[in-house]
């Protein structure tokens, strides 16, 4: 017999740009969306076209029902006809988040990145942890 646990962490959240994109089109600009993805749930944003550095002004992201073991992974991809190309990515353990009030964070995406800095993503979030969470 599994339960659920009852108190389970929300974070709440706006992908609000993304700064000196490394292109992944043989000519051009890419054309950068976002995805974010934490637990088992995920939010996209729409494609800038042509855009090293795109901004969002209304993506807007909320996920509930997270242990606070998880971590939140924004990734950056270039919307492409024949499949859509990773720039980079960041990964965010939820406990580091604020709880307090929302907050701004600038994070490098080149977790994965062999050589040059893919660029970075700005991002603003809260943490509503788990009830006595912090106690």
């Amino acid at each position: 017999f599994f339960s659920q646990p009852i108190n389970m962490a929300q974070v709440t959240g706006k992908v609000l740009g993304c700064k000196q994109l490394k292109s992944k089109d043989l000519w051009g600009k890419s054309d950068p969306y976002v995805k974010v993805i934490c637990g088992d749930s995920e939010y996209k944003t729409d494609a800038i076209d042509d855009s090293e550095d795109p901004v969002w002004a209304d993506a807007t992201f909320a996920f509930g029902g997270l242990d606070m073991e998880s971590d939140i992974c924004f990734i950056v991809l270039d919307k492409d006809m024949g499949g859509d190309d990773e720039i980079g990515r960041a990964h965010v353990p939820l406990h580091l988040i604020p709880h307090d009030e929302p907050t701004t964070f600038t994070f490098s995406i080149g977790m994965n990145a062999p050589k040059k800095n893919p660029g970075t993503i700005t991002v603003e979030m809260q943490l509503q942890p788990p009830e006595g969470f912090f106690d």
